[in-house]
């Protein structure tokens, strides 16, 4: 009896011990065993546990309908039950498991032949992977992107439809057990083989551009990201970029044509500019007139929309090297290149911030030029920092809420001799940055240009 106690001792010690619960049930249906994982997953007290219906912890359809399939156990038809399911827990969650059970053997002295004794094993780790790589699977499937995963024998062992749609191919299977040398020339391949590889195999990853060859023999531009898995699997991501290519090089063609008309500009119109400007200044010194005068501010406006239109023609929204600068220093140099008359200057900044030096002072320029032909030689400009970027603003008469939308738009201009360019070029330098303008009224009532989404940074960087 003695040597029977301590097998009895040892089995409710692994029992107790092992992670996955364990149970037995009587005829009935009642827990007449539960080892401490039970007790600790479902959250209830051994002693709760213990006589209890087994509907405490599953729902009345699963065990009416056999579960633990009993009946076929009973029959012999399958040595151990199996089912998946739900456990109910004491804090009225729900935990998907897995249940595999017996029927116990019957004892003379007992009544538990009908008994059923089980393991149950939590499930919801797998259950969450198992989810996680579906939507994975559904994302893969759904991208429009070409994804593939090369063995390592570098052959296909995954294609999704895009990838197959890329190329030219009606389903993935075609790819299946081919090498990924049936996507590009003879002579893409070998590069691949030289350059590509070699890389990936070093740094585990590689990302660039190459040229596809498609099922009908046309070849196409495109964008590559491949990485290495520690398996030795290659992860392959593949993009079209045909599209692409088409914009830049339209883009390369336009910047070509601006490039040339503003030599043109450059050239045929500031010579005649010139010399009128000379002949009208000899002109005047020989006799006075109101007319002359009306022609040389007509010269003036000429030569000022000229230099507009050649630095949006040459620089567009292109801006050069960004450094730090220091913004209150390149306001005063702004002012003193600027015809400024009467006006007052207050800056109110010690931000460098992060720009290309020589288009700030053009967005500065502008604006001092803007803010003094509008608002009298009296007028006083404001430039302070503000919160994630700075402001410019005037005392002057401001601008009319209805015509703020407007103010950037190329042509537009309130003064008779403005060309309505230069709010213009402000923004256009503003969106090189990444920065945000704005305008508003000013606490003097005149125009506050506030410009957002602006990076500070300290000076010697």
């Amino acid at each position: 009896m003695g040597e029977d106690r301590q097998k009895k001792a040892q089995y409710w010690t692994i029992l107790n011990t092992v992670p996955d619960m364990v149970y037995v049930l009587d005829p009935e249906f009642h827990f007449i065993f539960v080892n401490d994982a039970m007790a600790d997953v479902t959250g209830y007290d051994r002693d709760e546990l213990l006589g209890a219906h087994a509907s405490l912890l599953f729902d009345d359809a699963a065990i009416e309908g056999g579960t633990w399939n009993r009946d076929q156990l009973r029959a012999g038809d399958i040595e151990f039950g199996y089912t998946e399911t739900e456990l109910k827990t004491a804090h009225d969650d729900r935990i998907p498991c897995e249940i595999r059970c017996q029927l116990l053997p019957e004892f003379d002295d007992t009544d538990l032949g009908a008994g059923t004794a089980g393991v149950i094993r939590d499930v919801s780790e797998r259950k969450a992977r198992e989810r996680e790589l579906q939507a994975q699977s559904t994302a893969i499937e759904a991208s429009i992107d070409g994804m593939a995963i090369l063995d390592t024998d570098e052959e296909y062992a995954f294609v999704n439809q895009a990838h197959a749609d890329i190329y030219g191919y009606d389903t993935p299977d075609a790819f299946l057990g081919e090498t990924w040398q049936m996507c590009y020339t003879e002579e893409e391949a070998t590069r691949f083989e030289e350059d590509v590889m070699p890389t990936l195999f070093e740094e585990n990853s590689w990302r660039g551009q190459a040229v596809g060859i498609c099922k009908d023999g046309s070849t196409f531009p495109q964008e590559l990201s491949l990485s290495l898995t520690d398996d030795g699997r290659i992860i392959c991501v593949v993009r079209d970029i045909t599209e692409l290519k088409e914009r830049q090089r339209e883009l390369q063609r336009k910047n070509e044509r601006l490039d040339e008309f503003a030599s043109v500009v450059s050239h045929d119109l500031r010579n005649p500019l010139n010399i009128a400007q000379g002949r009208l200044e000899l002109a005047q010194q020989e006799c006075e007139s109101e007319h002359l005068d009306a022609a040389a501010n007509g010269i003036d406006r000429s030569q000022t929309l000229l230099e507009d239109l050649l630095t949006l023609a040459r620089e567009g929204s292109r801006i050069g090297e960004v450094t730090a600068v220091d913004l209150a220093a390149v306001t005063e140099e702004c002012w003193r290149t600027v015809e400024t008359k009467e006006a007052t200057l207050v800056v109110e900044t010690e931000q460098h911030i992060r720009a290309d030096r020589s288009r700030l002072r053009e967005l500065l320029e502008n604006l001092i030029r803007n803010a003094v032909e509008h608002g009298g030689e009296d007028i006083t400009v404001r430039v302070a920092e503000r919160d994630n970027g700075f402001y410019v603003a005037d005392d002057g008469p401001g601008i009319p809420d209805g015509e703020r939308d407007q103010v950037f738009e190329a042509g537009y201009s309130t003064a008779t001799d403005g060309t309505g360019f230069g709010l213009n070029i402000v923004r256009e330098i503003a969106d090189a940055h990444g920065w945000n303008v704005q305008v508003t009224a000013s606490e003097g009532g005149g125009a506050h240009f506030d410009f957002t989404g602006v990076t500070t940074t300290s000076a010697d960087r």
